[in-house]
């Protein structure tokens, strides 16, 4: 299953815990800060991201680093998360299979789906609290 690291504060995680991660997970690494989303796939990918998030931690911005083992969808950098709901550019990353699964095809994750089919659907983003639908509170998360 994928791995997400989430760190509230810009605390890098442990160099050995990343590159474990990325040994454990190697269909890619994402990861989304208040900069964006910036996605890693090939050769080089682990220590382009490594250095992605150094930078990130230098500057002290929070960030979420999703590390991906593909269930579904081939192994692209577009089936990698985070990803992007259409309607508000919200970013999305989460670890597991949706129930979008059975309508996952090889050019398109389930994830891929639910950001861009779902989401905009069901929920109401100009509500300020569309969030509190969608993620976890950061207090019973486990982050750095």
């Amino acid at each position: 299953m994928c791995l997400i690291i989430f760190s509230k504060t810009g605390k890098l995680p442990a160099e050995a815990d990343f590159r474990e991660a990325a040994k454990d997970n190697p269909d890619g690494i994402g990861v989304m800060s208040a900069d964006g989303a910036q996605k890693f796939l090939g050769r080089k990918h682990v220590r382009r991201a490594w250095r992605y998030v150094r930078q990130l931690s230098a500057e002290g911005l929070p960030f979420g680093i999703h590390f991906r083992w593909a269930t579904h969808g081939e192994v692209t950098r577009a089936n990698a998360h985070p990803f992007e709901v259409p309607t508000n550019g919200a970013l999305v990353m989460h670890n597991g299979i949706l129930w979008t699964s059975a309508y996952a095809t090889t050019r398109e994750s389930d994830t891929a789906i639910f950001c861009t089919d779902v989401l905009p659907k069901i929920l109401d983003f100009s509500h300020p609290d569309w969030k509190l639908a969608v993620t976890i509170p950061l207090d019973t998360a486990t982050s750095y």
